[in-house]
């Protein structure tokens, strides 16, 4: 990829999950250094505000993490004018069709189940990078 290639973010507490998501980064282009992990909502948020021209093009956030969910840092990340046009995808287990909808009233742009398919991870990363929607529940 070019030297503007998207700058990407990955949050979950979950060392593993961390290490598979940003391999799904690497095989679908994202090059290691444009590929950031957190372990925590608050290390994102703290990296974001310590950021002085760059911003994420997308952050893919876990759901279920100790201290603050997805839902609350989103809520942070949505209340910060540099943030307000990021793409913030969900990963969760949590993939019921009340889930899908919940996320998607929150404000999430997306969403990638966990566990995800290793083959099919780099498909969905590169969808949300072109805008493309993930996860949610077909219209009735």
């Amino acid at each position: 990829m070019p030297p503007t290639s998207p700058l990407i973010a990955i949050v979950d507490d979950n060392e593993d999950n961390l290490y598979i998501t940003a391999r799904g980064a690497r095989d679908a282009g994202i090059p290691r250094d444009r590929c950031h992990t957190y372990t925590s909502g608050d290390e994102l948020l703290s990296a974001i505000q310590q950021q002085d021209a760059q911003c994420y093009t997308l952050i893919l956030l876990d759901i279920l993490m100790p201290r603050k969910d997805g839902f609350a840092i989103l809520q942070e990340l949505r209340r910060l004018p540099r943030c307000q046009t990021i793409r913030v995808v969900a990963m969760t287990a949590n993939i019921m069709e009340s889930d899908r909808h919940r996320y998607q009233a929150a404000g999430f742009d997306g969403l990638i189940g966990k566990p995800t398919d290793p083959d099919d991870l780099p498909h969905q990363i590169l969808a949300a990078l072109h805008g493309k929607e993930l996860g949610w529940p077909n219209p009735q």
